[in-house]
């Protein structure tokens, strides 16, 4: 796939300073107390980084959430029910906005609250199968009342039978389709849904806040470049971004 490369959307430099001022301390300080010289005098190589190494058919990443090829082409084909003129890059494009950089941005974040909500669905889809199950909640509509998310997911669910957990864009959730009623076109299918939804985000935290300042984003196949949404690219240099502004 060639080798990746990483930005940080947008940064108030506050934290690289900080990096830089502790890898500033190690380098004066040595193990035993004594100065360490550094520079052309001492022959002393500099340390280099190790490889990440990402798992096959990755090709973006948010910190150190990869994003798969084949994630998001699932995506796109929901999305091309929507605008079946698109492009594939300009439904992949799509994908990316609606969905996945924001899902990995937020799993990024917040890694241990996220461990802990898919706990508490596991439990919960335990408990499905025990006397007197939990409650879930119902929902109807189209894929604007349900999300492209859950609307994308139940199309090919068997009915009556709950699947998961499932992760959404900060959130788990178990769900069952009860019914399906077709529509004109795809966009006007219906489903009625019953879930169960376990968020790792807070109420109030707005996803945006994870997009700019808390994830690197990480190019891991250069030909997804140019299919970066322009929401991300607008910030990004114009030395390596190939998309849309």
């Amino acid at each position: 796939m060639g080798s990746s490369k990483a930005v940080r959307p947008r940064s108030t430099g506050r934290g690289a300073f900080c990096i830089a001022l502790i890898a500033a301390s190690f380098g004066l300080i040595g193990c035993g107390g004594e100065p360490v010289h550094s520079g052309p005098e001492s022959g002393d190589q500099p340390p280099t980084a190790p490889t990440k190494s990402w798992p096959d058919g990755a090709v973006l990443a948010a910190g150190d959430v990869p994003i798969l090829q084949s994630e998001v082409d699932r995506t796109a084909t929901w999305v091309k029910l929507l605008y079946p003129e698109d492009t594939q890059p300009s439904l992949r494009r799509k994908a990316l906005t609606h969905i996945h950089l924001n899902r990995a941005a937020l799993a990024n974040t917040f890694p241990e609250q996220r461990a802990e909500a898919l706990a508490d669905a596991q439990r919960v889809m335990q408990d499905l199968g025990k006397p007197n199950p939990p409650t879930p909640s119902v929902v109807t509509g189209r894929w604007s009342d349900l999300s492209l998310e859950i609307w994308g997911e139940v199309r090919d669910f068997e009915l009556d039978v709950f699947r998961g957990p499932i992760e959404l864009t900060g959130r788990w959730v178990l769900l069952r389709l009860d019914s399906a009623t077709p529509g004109l076109v795809p966009a006007a299918d219906r489903f009625t849904v019953s879930m169960f939804e376990f968020s790792f985000t807070p109420p109030d935290f707005d996803s945006q806040v994870a997009l700019n300042s808390q994830s690197v984003l990480t190019v891991i196949d250069p030909a997804w470049e140019f299919i970066v949404p322009s929401a991300w690219g607008k910030s990004l240099p114009d030395s390596w971004y190939a998309g849309p502004k």
